[in-house]
């Protein structure tokens, strides 16, 4: 502001400069000056022309004179001699007036001799000069008593009458002819001085006219600078952030009102005084001084044009201030660097995002706990749900009158409608939680199992199912992820049987390749359906969203959340789903998914897996644990595959059995305290007995397991990690299954199931899968009574506290409680040492993960 009024006043002077009354005045002064000087120049000119003149006409019509004085002075002198009355008079006289006319001669000569003299005029005085030598030559030889001799010379001189006077009529006429030609070019000069003066005042005519009208120009943007200058000064002043401009330096050149409000000092106060002494907090001003010094040595700065920042400032009483600071480099009307910075007090909005930030994760610890309730709601409801329509399904209706026999079939499919909207709610809520890693597999038989499963929905409505697959091998293995593809694939196909009858749905894979490794599947799923109109498609993807238009069929109500769970899944591939859609007319769902070509190792190895059968593996089975939640969880999912298992809950028992029984494989539990070894076990197993030749496959929870050679010496085949993992279990089976039926042997060499590290997460579908639901909620109350001993051990020590823990860790790592099986582990090895109250922070984690393992167990 100062800056500019500075300007103002600077442009103030310049108005006043170019007022009209003192152009006037400049202009009038010009012109009597240049009148005056045109006079004198005239004046003296003529004098000097005059003189020169005269000057030269006098010194040619001398010569003249002086030649008649020198003739009378010769005849006196002669008649002096001749006369009787002689008398010896000097010729001094005589002497004098010739050296007076041989002066008079050559300066004529000089006058004369120039160029512009007429060239019969020039030649007349190279005449009478040679003539005058020719009388000097005899003058110098004369003898001044002989008047003979003196009259001739007396002859001699008069005979030069003529030829000087032609010369002076001639040099009288040469120089009235240069005065005419003088005054003549004097006149053309006078011409050319009036025609510059009358143009020079011409331009400054002009010239004052452009003054006058720069004048009204500077007055208008005078008076348009004076507004902006108003109205600069009013927002500077009313402005509601703090505005302050520094010089190079930080010196304070202006300070508004918000800027006094904010600080707490006044505008005098703050004037040419320094900001980092009075503005900036006692630790920033080293930064500060830092950051000033590399401005002025670079003219970069780290806060200058950068935008808002948030840092703090200092009041006056010493206190700090939240604030936002934008600072502009800005240069004053002499070019000198300034800086201006608009600053803002966010105290408050800093205390309000606090507030915010707080109730986002109050809102966000609630809907997580909606989530929980939900998913623990959803698997409280499943399981009676279960019991209800297996009740229903074992009512014999045959002797039921037809009436009551619709009323079954109501209830029937009522139950298997609530069944699917809670296992739809619980895959959408688990959906939230698993990230998938990659794994190979072949997108084409995925969908082929799909169509599978739901070829009995789309049968009944006369739908057919086609595939159509473009761009790759029908066996060619990518990298990806195949259950979250298998989840999305099924909920868009059974989505789209369940609103098309009579018509057709077509899935179309098309492969196309962006380099030797990696390809895009454009996957595409188009029904002949009643379609969707517009303003539907754009909801259609919110959670329970559903359409209200007629849609007829067994399908006619369900949750909207297929569309939802596909959604999701397909972001979680890194894609994005779309919908194109008339109403009447089918639906179309397609999305993009990035894919990478399987490595030739994991590709064989897929393959192989593949080619193993899940069905009847025939085999005899012994399963060893002393833990019954493990012994109970092995032998069920062990029948799953086909087995005949037998269980020993000690190494004795395994040992015993063994020694009656020949099994093809023994699971042989590893730690098995209080009694003998697994390894102990094994090892009698081998020496003697009818299964000194059977497979034996180690179980054990420990990650980190690293005893291979101890296993090796026992005779241990494999190592399997707790918990089992079902295609691990396969391939296991399969391999023993081909090598019984080809009587091979199977090498002692204790491979293990290549565990990656990674601890598994709780699944309890996956358990469910392996052993039923009704078997799994029973196993999962024993594994929670397990916990809950475990719990009471470590906080009251007793003898037994470290068996009590041993049990507790097999049970937790049999389900997948990996992460509270090894803190257990590690809480049994300090009991056995006996220094288990010494871990207060090895306690406080067990506490925090069995309170996450309850919450886990008591939500299915």
């Amino acid at each position: 502001m100062g800056l500019l009024l500075q300007s103002n006043q600077q442009n103030t002077r310049l108005n006043s400069i170019l007022s009209a009354p003192l152009l006037v005045a400049v202009l009038g002064a010009t012109l009597a000056v240049l009148l005056h000087i045109a006079i004198q120049f005239h004046l003296q000119l003529e004098k000097t022309r005059v003189a020169a003149s005269d000057s030269r006409m006098w010194s040619v019509v001398q010569m003249e004179v002086d030649h008649q004085n020198l003739l009378f002075r010769v005849a006196e002198y002669q008649h002096q001699v001749s006369s009787p009355a002689y008398i010896d008079v000097s010729a001094d006289i005589v002497a004098v007036a010739f050296d007076i006319f041989f002066s008079r001669t050559i300066i004529t000569s000089v006058i004369l001799g120039t160029k512009a003299t007429p060239e019969n005029l020039r030649l007349k005085v190279v005449e009478l000069v040679r003539s005058r030598d020719a009388l000097a030559d005899t003058f110098d030889g004369l003898d001044f008593t002989d008047p003979a001799a003196l009259l001739q010379f007396q002859a001699g001189i008069a005979a030069l009458d003529e030829p000087i006077r032609q010369i002076s009529l001639g040099a009288l006429d040469h120089f009235v002819e240069q005065a005419q030609t003088a005054r003549s070019q004097e006149a053309v000069l006078w011409s050319r001085l009036l025609t510059t003066n009358i143009a020079l005042l011409f331009l400054m005519s002009g010239a004052m006219f452009l003054a006058l009208r720069l004048r009204k120009q500077i007055a208008r943007q005078f008076r348009n600078l004076q507004n902006a200058t108003d109205n600069i000064r009013m927002v500077y002043e009313k402005a509601t952030l703090a505005v302050i401009i520094c010089d190079c330096n930080g010196n304070v050149l202006l300070f508004n009102p918000e800027a006094q409000k904010l600080f707490g000092r006044s505008e005098a106060d703050m004037l040419g005084r320094s900001i980092s002494d009075t503005i900036i907090p006692t630790r920033l001003r080293a930064a500060h001084q830092k950051g000033m010094g590399h401005y002025k040595n670079t003219g970069q700065g780290k806060l200058i044009d950068a935008g808002s920042v948030q840092t703090v400032g200092m009041r006056a009483d010493g206190s700090e201030v939240s604030i936002e600071l934008s600072l502009r480099a800005s240069r004053d009307f002499l070019g000198q660097a300034t800086h201006i910075a608009f600053i803002r007090d966010i105290s408050e909005q800093l205390a309000h995002e606090r507030i915010l930030q707080n109730a986002m994760e109050e809102a966000s610890l609630h809907a997580a706990a909606k989530s929980k309730f939900l998913a623990t709601m959803s698997h409280e409801m499943r399981t009676p749900l279960h019991g209800l329509l297996a009740s229903l399904e074992l009512i014999d209706d045959e002797g039921i009158e037809p009436s009551s026999r619709e009323l079954l079939q109501t209830a029937r499919d009522c139950g298997l409608r609530s069944l699917e909207q809670i296992n739809d709610v619980l895959q959408i809520s688990r959906m939230e939680e698993v990230n998938e890693p990659l794994a190979a597999h072949v997108p084409e038989a995925l969908v082929r199992k799909i169509f599978d499963e739901l070829g009995s929905l789309a049968a009944p409505q006369n739908t057919q199912l086609l595939l159509n697959v473009s761009g790759a091998t029908t066996d060619q293995l990518w990298m990806g992820k195949p259950r979250t593809f298998l989840r999305v694939m099924y909920n868009l196909i059974g989505n789209a049987i369940k609103f098309t009858h009579n018509g057709t749905v077509v899935v179309n894979l098309e492969f196309s390749s962006t380099d030797a490794e990696n390809q895009t599947l454009h996957v595409i799923v188009q029904d002949s359906g009643i379609g969707i109109s517009r303003e539907n498609c754009l909801q259609i993807f919110d959670p329970f969203f559903t359409t209200c238009q007629p849609q007829g069929g067994a399908f006619n109500h369900h949750t909207g959340l297929g569309l939802p769970i596909a959604q999701k899944g397909v972001t979680e591939l890194d894609g994005v789903l779309a919908v194109s859609s008339k109403l009447g007319q089918g639906s179309s769902f397609f999305f993009d998914i990035p894919l990478t070509l399987a490595p030739d190792t994991v590709a064989e190895c897929t393959r192989a897996e593949n080619e193993i059968t899940t069905g009847d593996f025939d085999l005899k089975c012994l399963v060893v644990d002393d833990n019954i939640v493990n012994l109970s969880l092995t032998a069920q999912t062990i029948r799953k595959m086909g087995c005949n298992v037998q269980m020993a809950s000690s190494g004795l028992d395994a040992v015993d059995l063994c020694a009656e029984t020949a099994f093809d494989i023994i699971f042989m539990d590893i730690n098995m305290p209080g009694g003998v070894s697994g390894t102990e076990a094994t090892a009698m197993i081998r020496a003697a007995g009818c299964c000194s030749n059977a497979v034996v496959v180690a179980l054990t929870a420990d990650t980190t397991f690293k005893w291979k050679e101890n296993l090796s010496l026992s005779k241990v085949n494999f190592v399997m990690h707790k918990p089992i993992n079902k295609d691990v279990l396969i391939k296991m089976l399969s391999k023993v299954s081909l090598c019984s039926d080809k009587e091979a042997d199977i090498h002692f060499d204790a491979t293990t199931d290549e565990h990656d590290g990674t601890e598994p997460e709780f699944d309890f579908d996956e358990l469910v899968e392996f052993i039923g639901e009704a078997s799994a909620l029973n196993l999962l109350s024993c594994v929670g009574k397990d916990i809950s001993a475990a719990s009471d051990a470590i906080l009251d020590p007793t003898p037994n506290t470290p068996d009590i823990l041993h049990r507790a860790i097999g049970s937790t790592a049999a389900i997948g409680l990996v992460k509270l099986s090894k803190l257990l582990r590690q809480a049994e090895d300090r009991a056995r040492d006996g220094n288990i109250e010494d871990c207060p922070d090895l306690i406080k984690k067990i506490n925090r993960s069995i309170a996450n393992a309850k919450s886990c167990i008591t939500a299915q």
